[in-house]
């Protein structure tokens, strides 16, 4: 993802990361897809509170552990 790399904390990289998850999902790759969305609550404990909205119905959507 052009915006995300692994220890990125650049301004858009919460929502990169979102991005990715989502996509995933879509692609039928639910575990990768959950993997990346748990990251994001890892890396990004202060992200906006629409990032953590829209990660939080993602997984709800995906059915993550």
């Amino acid at each position: 993802v052009p915006g995300y790399e692994s220890g990125s904390d650049g301004p858009k990289a919460a929502d990169e990361l979102l991005k990715l998850g989502i996509a995933l999902g879509h692609a039928n790759q639910r575990q990768n897809a959950c993997v990346a969305l748990a990251q994001l609550d890892h890396a990004f404990p202060n992200a906006g509170g629409a990032v953590k909205h829209a990660a939080s119905q993602e997984k709800r959507r995906l059915r993550c552990g």
